[in-house]
């Protein structure tokens, strides 16, 4: 690390040398809370089973983000902790811009799986009533809790799922 990387806070990419990996996109188990191997609050050296990421970008001193655009998700990590994890279901202008994107169909332990053809009243039909909603032009975001995790639900304003963002709920 040079001086203007310290100057600056600029950090290396821990997964640089991680191997790229071929698997297939675990189900979300609820109950366990976890993703494949990984589970909220998990360290960021447990992802390594999913391979080198497509991108890593540090957004803070100690925030970062794994993009995993072959396979349509996204972790973030704080303090070296997974604290989100995103699934990109549908076209969206918030889209990571990489080669071999493609959209996920996150399936939730057989009982869900959510596609491009979700819609804001089936995540009612599993959810119940949203804890909050927000509407503008470009999109509808509706959130959700099950199970201590908040389900953020990012829709097309006809009201079709296109991201499903996972969070652990704040106490």
């Amino acid at each position: 690390m040079g001086f203007f990387d310290f100057l600056f806070g600029n950090k290396e990419d821990p997964t640089k040398d991680w191997p790229v990996t071929d698997f297939s996109t675990p189900d979300f188990v609820m109950q366990e809370q976890s993703f494949g191997r990984l589970h909220f609050g998990c360290e960021l050296a447990d992802a390594q089973h999913f391979g080198r990421p497509d991108l890593f970008v540090w957004r803070d001193n100690d925030y970062c983000e794994l993009v995993y655009a072959c396979h349509g998700f996204q972790l973030d990590f704080e303090e070296g902790r997974l604290c989100y994890i995103a699934f990109f279901i549908g076209p969206d202008s918030c889209l990571p811009n990489l080669p071999g994107m493609v959209f996920s169909q996150p399936c939730f332990e057989k009982v869900a799986q959510f596609t491009q053809k979700t819609t804001s009243q089936d995540l009612v039909d599993l959810f119940g009533e949203p804890i909050s909603e927000d509407f503008d032009s470009e999109e509808i975001v509706r959130n959700f809790v099950h199970s201590r995790l908040v389900f953020e639900c990012e829709l097309t304003p006809e009201g079709f799922l296109k991201r499903l963002n996972l969070f652990p709920e704040q106490d």
